[in-house]
């Protein structure tokens, strides 16, 4: 017997020895891998460039795959941020987190609620350094945005802002997304964290490399991959998951935010409540009863296509007596409702359909609810994001004119948001501040607003309120945008349009208004090139074309109109700071480098020459920027009476890259002014 207790001793050490064996060794093995970059998960900071006692930073677009690990799709979006370290010893650091909303999706990022936000701040605190990141991801829910709030306290905030809660069902680890780890906040937990090893990415990877049909396929829509959850009606009890996990998740941001002394603001979000048409579903019941139905819709869409509007309304008030929860009935009902102007009534039943959305891809009244209660119970400064919006839209509900879609807000929602959000961050620090008395035109203009960022807008939003699953109920919205459309492209120069259709092409650079920006310059109209290069540059700071290339054009365009000035020559200045940690990168050539600092050399100070002399030897400034560099050293070197260097630059240049036209016109022009 005592025997017998022995061996069962040594067998549970034996066992435990052997666990912890096999443990340590896949500890190791993880240990190993993470060497291997590419198997290591993202993190949300990279290091770009050192110059002198100062490193360039960004906010990592890759650190979104944290949360897709495993699912190919295509629609993951996160926003590049360049920022300097060791901050400056004044400086306000704003973190706002949440999904594409946060983004600014479908608006290029200097229009967007972040980066007015980031406008107004330095207005109304100018004795603050104002730094706002903008660390939305594309369709996730409230457990993701407490990861990333989490690994958001590497950047030091003094603030951090969270406005969450349209994906808490299909968002990803929302209560009806992927499968990421189950109903469980706790097991999402688990799943996440085994989600982010090497030896996860590993077993992926060569999964991937055995499954041929995953191999050759492309990307799924990320949209497609939401909608395939399938209907979440109003008595799903994943509805319940979601509002505890939001419940628990904003507990874990307020935890995390209380332990790094770092202030927060919650925000209700807004949707589009009058506007946006539920998802159509048919009620359960018998098929007399559904026959009925069908035909008391169908009455109601005549009558109200008709505007009998008392007529549709007894239709649709009928059909719900049929089926009490359907949202369609309701929507229709909400709208006869307001065309009769009762617009209280009106929201009441628009209201009642976005809650009972077979298809809730908009926060639900519940959900709202739950951030007020945490915020009330927790102690931490609310920002009610839909009561903003309600008050500055219609009485019958929040519309078309605010939002541009089901939950992202138009042009005007984002200054509206934005307006809101710089106060209560004003309030919350107990300032006083005489600053954002700028209007809305004015910050719009600050941005680089131009009519082809509307233009791509109404396109895009035509495209996804057209096709479903967003399509139906939304027609007349859709053939609006598309009227908006085709009247905004009559507005257009040619240069305009040529920008427009090469970026959608994708002829020319990934950017908007640097693709409408160079073909302007290249029709001579240096007035509105000059204000395309202005918005590129803010659209992507610290970038070689956005940027740099950017700038320089700009300030070539007021030159050419004969208006560099002090603030011409700041902003080149400011902008070579800014080259300065680039030319420490991989990215740049040494000719690049060279032809950039020349170039802003000859606007700054009229020198250069030397550096673009030699950058004229690197075969791509060659090619891309033949143009500027030979038109600067034509004009430069005969000053100095090397007017025979110049011609030879321009035979040698023009025929190797087949420009010979150009270089007849500069030899013509030389032999003019000689």
């Amino acid at each position: 017997m005592h025997t017998k207790k022995k061996l069962v001793e040594s067998s549970k050490i034996a066992t435990g020895v052997a666990l912890l064996l096999g443990l340590g060794l896949v500890g190791i093995f993880e240990i190993g891998i993470r060497y291997i970059s590419d198997l290591r998960a993202p993190q949300l900071v990279v290091k770009l460039a050192q110059f002198e006692e100062k490193s360039l930073h960004s906010i990592n677009p890759t650190y979104a795959r944290r949360f897709f690990s495993g699912v190919d799709v295509d629609g993951m979006r996160m926003t590049p941020r360049p920022f300097v370290e060791p901050r400056h010893t004044n400086s306000l650091r704003v973190v706002i987190v949440g999904g594409s909303t946060v983004q600014g999706y479908p608006h290029p990022r200097r229009l967007t609620s972040s980066s007015y936000l980031q406008s107004m701040l330095g207005d109304a605190l100018p004795q603050r350094r104002v730094e706002v990141f903008n660390l939305g991801i594309t369709a996730i829910s409230s457990f993701a945005v407490a990861r990333v709030v989490e690994d958001a306290m590497e950047l030091k905030p003094d603030i951090v802002v969270v406005y969450t809660g349209h994906n808490e069902i299909y968002g990803v680890y929302g209560a009806a997304s992927l499968n990421q780890g189950g109903a469980s906040i706790w097991v999402k937990k688990l799943y996440y964290n085994i989600m982010q090893w090497g030896i996860t990415a590993l077993v992926n990877r060569v999964i991937q490399l055995f499954n041929s049909s995953s191999r050759d396929s492309p990307p799924t829509s990320l949209l497609n991959v939401m909608a395939a959850a399938g209907s979440v009606v109003p008595e799903d009890p994943r509805r319940i998951d979601a509002e505890r996990n939001l419940r628990s998740n904003l507990r874990d941001i307020i935890d995390v935010s209380q332990e790094n002394d770092v202030s927060l603001l919650l925000c209700t979000v807004a949707s589009n409540e009058r506007g946006f048409a539920p998802s159509y579903a048919e009620p359960l019941i018998d098929t007399g009863s559904l026959n009925m139905w069908k035909e008391m819709i169908a009455d109601g869409n005549t009558a109200y296509k008709e505007k009998r509007f008392n007529i549709a309304l007894s239709h649709f008030e009928n059909a719900l007596r049929l089926d009490p929860q359907n949202a369609w009935s309701h929507f229709q009902m909400g709208r006869c409702l307001e065309m009769l102007g009762n617009k209280t009534s009106a929201r009441n039943a628009y209201l009642r359909a976005r809650d009972m959305d077979p298809a809730p891809w908009r926060a639900s009244s519940a959900i709202n609810q739950v951030i007020r209660e945490t915020a009330q119970v927790k102690g931490i400064t609310l920002v009610d994001g839909e009561v903003l919006f309600t008050k500055y839209g219609s009485s019958a509900g929040i519309g078309w004119d605010l939002m541009d879609d089901h939950v992202h807000p138009s042009a005007q929602g984002q200054i509206l948001l934005a307006r809101e959000l710089a106060e209560s961050v004003v309030d919350l620090l107990a300032v006083t501040s005489d600053g954002m008395k700028v209007s809305d035109a004015e910050y719009r203009q600050i941005q680089g607003e131009t009519s082809l960022d509307e233009l791509a807008v109404s396109h895009d939003m035509y495209i996804l309120l057209s096709e479903e699953p967003m399509g139906e109920g939304n027609e007349l919205q859709a053939d609006r945008l598309a009227e908006r459309s085709d009247s905004l492209w009559n507005t257009l120069t040619i240069g305009e349009r040529n920008g427009y259709q090469r970026w959608r092409k994708g002829k020319g650079p990934d950017l908007l208004p640097l693709n409408a920006a160079d073909q302007l310059f290249a029709q001579g109209d240096l007035a509105r090139a000059s204000t395309y290069y202005r918005a590129a540059a803010l659209e992507e700071p610290f970038t070689p074309w956005g940027d740099i290339w950017a700038t320089l054009r700009w300030g070539r365009t007021r030159q050419l109109a004969g208006i560099f000035g002090k603030e011409e020559k700041a902003i080149v200045e400011t902008m070579r700071s800014r080259l300065d940690f680039l030319a420490n990168t991989s990215d740049l050539s040494p000719g690049l480098v060279n032809f950039f600092y020349g170039y802003s050399s000859f606007l700054i100070e009229g020198e250069g020459v030397e550096l673009l002399e030699s950058a004229i030897d690197d075969k791509q400034v060659r090619r891309l920027f033949f143009f500027d560099l030979l038109a600067i050293l034509c004009e430069k070197l005969p000053e100095d009476g090397r007017q025979g260097d110049a011609e030879r630059y321009v035979r040698e240049v023009t025929e190797e890259i087949g420009q010979i036209n150009y270089g007849k016109f500069l030899l013509e022009q030389m032999a003019h002014n000689r």
